[in-house]
């Protein structure tokens, strides 16, 4: 198992804070890459996580795509992203928040089609380290800004 933040399975230590730096983590993604180590998005595509207004911005974080992909591979079972990366504008025209992790490509919605997806998901999320999880009727949010709350589940 990689370590990353001086401990397994992805879990901060006291050394950072009890935080992971986000540059660190594009860092090390970044290495992953380089090397040959990072096999890239399977299930995924960049475009996918473009904002909606049609601005065309994206600046999803790589250890965020990285997870995702995770868990998708996890949960042997389609996302269909119906939110990536936002604008500032666009985040106020959703009525996002004003620390929304979409503002800085660390979230995103899954489109959930039935309640038996619904647990598949949030499995496969908690499976690989998120912990910041939506739940909505009809999609997921999965979030890892790591200035927000850590360790919480809500509803929409």
């Amino acid at each position: 198992m990689e370590r990353i933040g001086g401990k397994e399975n992805g879990r901060p230590n006291e050394a950072f804070g009890g935080q992971f730096d986000r540059r660190y983590l594009n860092a090390v993604g970044d290495h992953r890459r380089a090397s040959g180590l990072y096999g890239g998005m399977k299930h995924f595509k960049l475009q996918e996580f473009d904002c909606k207004c049609g601005c065309g911005s994206n600046n999803m974080q790589l250890y965020f795509l990285d997870m995702l992909e995770r868990a998708r591979t996890a949960a042997n079972t389609p996302f269909v992203i119906t939110s990536g990366f936002r604008c500032p504008a666009h985040n106020r025209k959703e009525g996002g928040k004003r620390n929304s992790d979409h503002l800085t490509g660390e979230g995103a919605d899954i489109e959930i089609p039935n309640s038996r997806s619904r647990f598949i998901i949030v499995d496969s999320l908690i499976l690989v380290g998120f912990k910041r999880i939506g739940i909505a009727k009809t999609f997921i949010h999965a979030g890892s800004r790591f200035d927000n709350p850590q360790k919480v589940i809500w509803l929409y």
